[in-house]
């Protein structure tokens, strides 16, 4: 068996990383990524929407709901490498992991349409409530 990562996957990693060094927002830590400013939610904002548009907030999703058709592993190789800078995906955190696949699996096509288009362009901001 064969565990290394492939091209693509090399490949996405090295963009990420050279994403993440031009564009990280200056003195970045994990306390932000939990409590952001306001000022800070700003940046991941822009953070995100950069990401988006070279197709790097969302590259494992299919190319129909604005991902790139690359493997499952891309997913792992995204998540490694923003939480190696205390995840500055902040609030897109949950869209791009929970909310957008839990539509893709169960959504109807029309949610599909209305919703994962503006999560994978880093525009939507989603949470999830909980009630005892």
């Amino acid at each position: 068996m064969d565990f290394t990562w492939s091209e693509q996957e090399q490949e996405l990693r090295a963009e990420l990383r050279s994403y993440v060094a031009g564009h990280l927002p200056a003195g970045w830590s994990f306390l932000e990524r939990d409590m952001p400013t306001p000022e800070r939610e700003r940046d991941v904002i822009e953070f995100c929407r950069g990401l988006a548009e070279r197709g790097l907030l969302v590259p494992a999703w299919p190319s129909q709901y604005g991902g790139r058709d690359i493997s499952a592993w891309a997913q792992v190789v995204l998540s490694e490498e923003m939480r190696g800078v205390s995840e500055p995906r902040g609030p897109q955190y949950m869209n791009v992991n929970w909310i957008g696949p839990a539509i893709m699996e169960l959504g109807t096509e029309e949610q599909k349409q209305a919703y994962t288009g503006p999560i994978a362009a880093g525009e939507a901001m989603w949470c999830q409530g909980f009630s005892e």
